[in-house]
């Protein structure tokens, strides 16, 4: 094996180890964290996607006022 691919494996070794070190620290939420971490993504997802409606339908006015 070249240096290039001792070196590529040792940084696959090394993210393995990282990775699975990162999981076996990490908790579960309780319930109450895990409420609040659906409502405030919900509550962002709501945000976005009015956002994005109202400048849809303001491109739809735009472009019929312009092709009519």
């Amino acid at each position: 094996m070249s240096s290039k691919e001792k070196g590529f494996v040792k940084d696959l070794i090394d993210f393995y180890k990282s990775s699975t070190n990162f999981i076996t620290n990490c908790e579960k939420p309780d319930k109450k964290e895990f409420f609040t971490i659906a409502k405030q993504c919900s509550l962002g997802f709501l945000i976005m996607g009015s956002i994005g409606f109202v400048i849809k339908l303001i491109f739809l006015m735009i472009n019929n006022i312009l092709l009519s």
